[in-house]
């Protein structure tokens, strides 16, 4: 059965009426600016942030279950204060590395973070000694892209470190797939464990949930969907009003629609490479019976 996300749909009512006003930006704006945090892109669209967030909050759930006490934290992806204070208050002694943009204050004080400066998201420079790698992504792209990617965690991750992700799976937005025609190109989660292994990874554990996201206004649902960069053909919604109208036509008998995000979770483990043992044997050793 899929989650519903009763307390968080009523959050994100409360929270679009007051973005429809424009206050949630300037807020936002104002907040940032107090911290010294440099706006990007992502702080632009709180509905990206808000999915990120929710994505490593869930996933920090699982550490219950996960034995380790890392030293350094590599965080990958902005997600929210409040996701990065948990994860402080989880490894109060570890010491924390982000790849999104902090400036020098008194926060990144606190929550000893350590902003790297990385051209194009390079992290080559960042060495090999990361005990945990926590990445919370929208989407994972099909192909080589995947594979380059998992190598970059390994090459990050100490021997013995441990690789933590959720991203969105390729059910996300399944009830609009009929629609645009289309499956979002991402990877499954079964072929992404495989893929985990093939890189270099131990016993990968992949798991999966729904969360159902509903919506009471068309147009707030069709901007978080060009949001999540899924479907094409919503940058032709304008000038297309069939599409426009079949996606009216999806409404729900309590008039409403209905977003469904598969999250996908991932752990795996970055063992000590196998030497190769190659037997060999004497020549003189070897008997040959004669007849």
């Amino acid at each position: 059965m899929p989650l519903i996300a009763n307390k968080t749909s009523t959050r994100r009512k409360d929270f679009k009426k007051l973005e429809n006003q424009g206050i949630i930006q300037h807020l936002l704006s104002k907040y940032f600016d107090d911290m010294g945090i440099r706006k990007t892109k992502i702080i632009e669209n709180p509905f990206l942030l808000w999915i990120k967030t929710e994505l490593s909050e869930r996933m920090a759930q699982n550490l219950a279950f996960i034995k380790i006490e890392p030293n350094k934290i590599f965080l990958e992806n902005k997600i929210d204060l409040k996701a990065v204070k948990e994860l402080k208050r989880i490894y109060p002694k570890a010491s924390f590395t982000a790849n999104f943009s902090l400036r020098k204050t008194l926060l990144e004080v606190i929550l000893q973070i350590k902003k790297v400066a990385t051209k194009n998201r390079e992290t080559s420079n960042l060495g090999s000694d990361f005990d945990l790698i926590w990445s919370c992504n929208l989407a994972v792209p099909k192909g080589e892209k995947t594979e380059s990617k998992i190598k970059t965690w390994h090459d990050l991750n100490a021997t013995d470190g441990l690789l933590m992700l959720t991203y969105l799976g390729p059910d996300t937005a399944k009830e609009y797939q009929e629609t645009f025609s289309t499956k979002p190109d991402i990877v499954d989660m079964h072929d992404f464990g495989d893929l985990l292994v093939h890189c270099g990874y131990s016993d990968p554990v992949m798991t999966m949930e729904y969360l159902k996201l509903e919506y009471e206004e068309l147009d707030i649902l069709v901007k978080e969907l060009k949001a999540l960069k899924l479907f094409q053909a919503l940058d032709d919604l304008k000038t297309s009003p069939e599409l426009l109208e079949k996606l009216n036509q999806l409404k729900s008998n309590d008039g409403k629609w209905y977003l469904t995000l598969e999250i996908v979770y991932g752990h795996a483990w970055k063992v000590a490479k196998k030497k190769k043992h190659i037997a060999t044997i004497d020549a003189n050793s070897i008997l040959v019976k004669k007849k």
